[in-house]
């Protein structure tokens, strides 16, 4: 099977040619505005009985060989790669890296974690495993470790289940949530872990972050972009693990 990739043109503007010269340019420009897009047919394999289809591209100058999956579901392009070693890849996080390694499973990934806890109330204690993730800025969990966390933090029910409320007024003395990592503890404050949503005139609305979802493993919790926003994420696929730093 192969994929067709259509390379559009792109109308320059010249404003500093010289009148005289400019309507050739401007004829040549306009040729090539209205030509027929260049093509390139990429080669792909089917995986996993067509659940998904990868192909070869060279990336970047000098170019290097990456084995991408072609995705037609959204405008971004993500090439991961071990080798890059731009600035940008190391200037967002303070310290060294604590890597986690990763369980596979017929359902996914998850990054074994020593305990993870909100003050003294945990959820849990051992055999545990995480999966970060910045589609959902939540921490997904089961109904049962969630209820029992806003039971501590005195949530109250607002409605919707697996989610509470919070008093605004005391998110400053609630208790910090702790992920032990390979030995080391990683820490959020409660200004961290929830949300405050302003309405005017003095009138808040504070929810947990702590979100229980039914028929959900009591091993596993999903870590959302408000634990990414605050830990470093980093992928290493070659050595199966998962490695988290402090942003910076």
């Amino acid at each position: 099977m192969a994929v067709v990739v259509a390379v559009p043109h792109v109308q320059l503007d010249v404003p500093h040619v010289p009148a005289p010269v400019r309507p050739v340019i401007g004829a040549v420009l306009e040729q090539r505005r209205t030509a027929e897009p260049a093509t390139v047919s990429l080669p792909l394999t089917k995986v996993d009985a067509n659940r998904y289809f990868l192909g070869e591209m060279s990336v970047g100058t000098p170019g290097q060989a990456m084995t991408v999956t072609v995705d037609i579901t959204g405008p971004l392009s993500y090439v991961p790669s071990v080798n890059c070693s731009d600035p940008f890849c190391t200037s967002h996080k303070h310290g060294e890296l604590t890597w986690a390694p990763i369980v596979l499973n017929p359902e996914g990934w998850a990054a074994s974690v020593e305990s993870l806890a909100v003050g003294e109330t945990s959820i849990c204690s051992e055999n545990c495993f995480v999966t970060a993730i910045s589609t959902t800025p939540y921490f997904f969990m089961s109904m049962e470790a969630a209820k029992a966390v806003n039971d501590a933090l005195g949530g109250f029910d607002i409605g919707q289940p697996g989610v509470a409320g919070l008093d605004c007024s005391t998110l400053y003395t609630l208790p910090t949530l702790q992920v032990k990592v390979s030995g080391r503890t990683l820490e959020m404050s409660p200004l961290e872990y929830t949300f405050i949503y302003p309405f005017g005139g003095g009138v808040e609305m504070c929810l947990s972050g702590f979100v229980g979802l039914p028929d959900f493993d009591d091993n596993v919790t999903v870590l959302g972009s408000l634990f990414m926003q605050k830990f470093y994420t980093a992928y290493d696929m070659q050595n199966i693990r998962v490695g988290f730093a402090d942003s910076a």
